[in-house]
This record gives C-alpha cells, structure tokens and sequence, in this order.
C-alpha cells in the first residue's frame, strides 16, 4: 500500500495480492482557473481501465481501445444538454478501425497500411458522406497521396519528391476548388 499527501495533491495506490490487478486514486494540483481532476485508475489482468471525473459536470471513461466522454452543457436556446463523445479503436485484418462519435454523428474509418502503401477508406453516418484516401511510396524519395469522397466527386492528389533531404517539392490539385498547387523548399 502506497500513501502520499503532498501539497496540493494527493495519491493513494491500493494494491491486491493477485498478480496484475490493483487500485490508483490520483488528485492533480488545483489551479485556480482550471477545475480538479481526479482520476481512478484499475488495472486488472494487463488492461488498463480509467475513469476521471471533474468538479465540472463531465465524466470521462477510458480504456484500452478508447473511451467515452459524458458531459453536461448549457447553452443559450437550451437550459441543460447531456453531450457523449466517444472514440473506440481496435486491430481489424492488418489494419486500424476507428469510430468516432462527437454530437450525434459517427464516422468510422478503417486504415490499412504497410510498407509503401496505405489506404483509408471512411464514412460518416447519418450523413452516408463516403470518402476514401489511397497513399503509395513510389519510391524511398517520391509519394503519391490520393483523396477522393464519393458523395460529392471531389478528389485531390498530391505528388512529394524529396531530394537529399534538404530539398523538396510538392504538388498536387484539388477538384473542389479547381485548384492546381506547387512548392518547393
């Protein structure tokens, strides 16, 4: 058992007699602008899970794959709104699925990526926008960079050349601005 008060804060770890499992209770320094936070952390069996509170209304709960944010908000139309945010990521057949959810839309992206090439494929729901991102190393000094999103045919490319590095060049066009670019530094 581990006890220590310093001021402003405070930590206390409480730990159990099976292996990889335990209790945290950390208190951050009070700020005066900022609100308290306190953090309880359990871990149990390798995976870590967290859960921080703050004196604001809010309450965030985190864990291995992610985490989920609960909070209560006033704004001036409406007295008091409960707002949830959430992020959750996990391995999916070589690559990385995450979804995202922030005032009432989810999007959900998946991303492959491998020695030369990578390609993210995503969509945001309820709004069905598809896009999709393709990024290909051509070779150690050149890579090409592909957006496309289908609910609106808009696409850009980038091209990157690097040589020596110290010195490189970009270009690339962009179809919803109707706008072809360069740079070099």
């Amino acid at each position: 058992m581990y006890a220590s008060l310093p001021s402003p804060g405070f930590g206390v770890q409480v730990s159990s007699s099976f292996p990889y499992s335990g209790l945290s209770l950390k208190k951050y320094p009070v700020i005066p602008v900022q609100p308290v936070f306190v953090v309880l952390t359990i871990v149990f069996k390798g995976a870590t899970c967290a859960l921080g509170i703050r004196i604001l209304p809010r309450a965030t709960i985190r864990f291995p794959m992610g985490e989920v944010t609960l909070e209560e908000r006033e704004e001036a139309d409406v007295l008091r709104t409960l707002s949830v945010k959430g992020i959750l990521r996990g391995q999916i057949l070589n690559g990385v699925c995450s979804a995202h959810y922030v005032d009432e839309e989810l999007k959900l992206r998946y991303i492959y990526k491998d020695q030369a090439m990578s390609f993210i494929p995503s969509i945001s729901i309820p709004s069905n926008a598809v896009s999709f991102a393709f990024k290909r190393r051509l070779s150690p000094s050149d890579k090409l960079s592909y957006w496309y999103k289908l609910y609106s045919n808009n696409w850009s490319a980038v091209y990157k050349h690097t040589y020596k590095k110290s010195f490189k060049l970009k270009a690339g066009y962009d179809s919803e601005v109707r706008l072809g670019w360069a740079s070099i530094w």
